[in-house]
């Protein structure tokens, strides 16, 4: 007897929406029968995404979410629950990117990255695990990582493997915590992709302080 298919007719969040790695999760899990609420703080990019998926037949909705900011992403799970009425999967994917040695690098650099990378899965963690836990049934969390996570020599990219490996860590610890609720746990590392990372500083907010340099 084949597994069901724990996809169709259940919906997703999947941040960092806009383009990259999150519009192709997106699009696979529109395939897959999934509706789908997209957020990422481009936020004509991200009703452009879910516009191209509403013309393939997929149930899809964009929002510019900055998830850095918690009250940001409790609009968004207050809004995902109003319109579908459940949130089934997670996909916390939003991230950014600097390069830079430690030395030359600012508080600033490292709150910037962390703010996305690691604050922003927590904030989105605490607005929708909640509901998550109230309802029963298959239920899934994925974060987004990368394999710079796991690099021997991380020069140049000190402070961004730093934030994955705080994403690891909390990831295993999260799988752990949400077994006897039945939710599951996945942690998504991917290596090189077509995305706008490299330009991820378009979206700095002024408040961390000067750019860092671009490679």
């Amino acid at each position: 007897m084949s597994e069901p298919d724990p996809f169709t007719g259940r919906t997703a969040v999947v941040t960092g929406a806009a383009g990259g790695i999150g519009a192709a999760l997106a699009a696979e899990l529109g395939a897959r029968g999934m509706s789908l609420v997209l957020a990422d703080i481009d936020e004509i990019g991200v009703r452009r995404t879910a516009a191209e998926l509403c013309a393939r037949g997929v149930r899809a909705l964009g929002y510019g979410v900055d998830v850095s900011d918690p009250g940001s992403v409790a609009e968004l799970a207050a809004a995902s629950y109003e319109e579908f009425g459940s949130v089934e999967l997670l996909c916390n994917n939003a991230g950014v990117l600097l390069f830079g040695e430690v030395a030359d690098s600012t508080i600033g650099d490292w709150r910037w990255l962390s703010s996305v990378n690691v604050e922003g899965m927590l904030n989105c963690l605490h607005a929708f695990l909640p509901r998550m836990r109230q309802t029963s049934g298959w239920r899934h969390v994925m974060n987004t990582a990368s394999t710079h996570a796991f690099l021997p020599d991380t020069a140049t990219s000190a402070l961004y493997s730093a934030t994955k490996h705080a994403v690891v860590g909390l990831t295993l610890g999260l799988r752990s915590e949400l077994a006897d609720d039945g939710i599951g746990v996945t942690l998504l590392c991917p290596g090189q992709a077509a995305t706008r990372i490299l330009d991820a500083q378009r979206n700095r907010p002024d408040g961390f302080g000067r750019r860092a340099r671009e490679p």
